[in-house]
């Protein structure tokens, strides 16, 4: 897929979730615009329509590997689950479930180093990775990474996020409106009053 490897993907109703390593400039970009223009044809010529398919631009998030990739995964492919759409993934055909819990992903789906280090073999892997579906994601990882997708910023440690910036030069991390915590004045220091006579 344009010099892009796919390690997990569902297909909505509506809309799609991919996890993508790019392995050239641009690679996200132009496979979005080529699925775009190849999908868009096919689905026009199938069901006698015209016009684009897609509403405005995709959104995509920086992910940092080590911390958030099996997460991310994990996210994907349980959206229709949180849709209810299935009871369990692999309930769901339209999804890289059934690729990821094989152990050894092929056609679309390439593995990921951080994927691979799961197990020595693909039944290790395949074991290692259904059990990772055993446990809920937490709300806080949920919310980091509907937030980081929503407006396209990375996804990752501090540490990680201020690497990325130092490197594009430009902020990457979601910000919260209004202000910083750490900045608010703090209360006054109020004692109990008294009335006196």
């Amino acid at each position: 897929m344009n010099d892009c490897d796919v390690h997990a993907f569902v297909l909505m109703t509506n809309h799609v979730h991919l996890l993508a390593t790019s392995r050239a400039r641009m690679g996200l970009s132009k496979a979005m615009q080529d699925i775009g223009r190849r999908y868009a044809r096919y689905v026009n010529s199938a069901y006698r329509r015209t016009g684009t398919l897609y509403e405005g631009r995709f959104k995509s998030s920086l992910v940092e590997t080590g911390t958030y990739l099996l997460t991310c995964m994990r996210y994907i492919e349980l959206n229709p689950v949180r849709a209810g759409m299935a009871r369990h993934p692999g309930g769901y055909p339209w999804s890289s479930f059934s690729q990821n819990v094989s152990g050894e992903p092929t056609g679309l789906v390439k593995p990921h180093a951080e994927y691979l280090q799961l197990g020595t073999t693909p039944e290790r892997r395949g074991d290692a990775y259904l059990r990772l579906f055993e446990e809920a994601i937490p709300d806080r990882e949920l919310v980091a990474i509907r937030e980081s997708a929503e407006k396209s910023r990375a996804l990752g440690s501090e540490a990680f996020c201020a690497g990325v910036e130092a490197t594009l030069r430009r902020p990457v991390r979601v910000v919260r409106r209004g202000r910083p915590a750490n900045s608010r004045p703090s209360p006054p220091n109020l004692s109990p009053f008294r009335v006196e006579n």
